[in-house]
């Protein structure tokens, strides 16, 4: 890690962790209870991130992932060398009677990003 980590980076990427692993829309006031934070900063980069379109407001004001995070994970996917190397194999192996699998070890949880069904033929997009 660099000797100077840009902490209101860290505390963005905190929050959208926050928020996409919530199965409901979240407010900023009780996200940042769960988060141990300011509620004003956690405001504050809930906005920021609305402005380029990783979140969005519901009626009620809390905020919920919006399709920008999906095109984000997307692109973090597909731009991955890891994703790139096994997808050959993947492909190969999916046709079969087989469930397979990708996932990746992130702190303590196993993170999948491809999935296939026994017998299921597969494509990318």
């Amino acid at each position: 890690m660099s000797s100077q980590p840009n902490q209101s980076l860290i505390d963005g990427i905190r929050c959208l962790q926050y928020l996409v692993s919530s199965d409901k829309a979240v407010g900023g006031r009780e996200l940042a209870r769960q988060m141990g934070m300011n509620s004003t900063r956690v405001n504050r980069l809930l906005m920021t991130m609305a402005s380029i379109g990783l979140t969005i407001k519901d009626e009620h004001r809390r905020y919920l992932p919006s399709p920008g995070i999906h095109a984000l994970a997307a692109q973090a996917i597909r731009g991955s060398s890891l994703f790139a190397s096994a997808l050959p194999q993947l492909e190969v192996h999916a046709p079969r009677d087989i469930v397979v699998a990708l996932g990746v070890l992130w702190e303590d949880q196993v993170i999948y990003i491809w999935h296939s069904e026994p017998g299921e033929r597969t494509s990318t997009s």
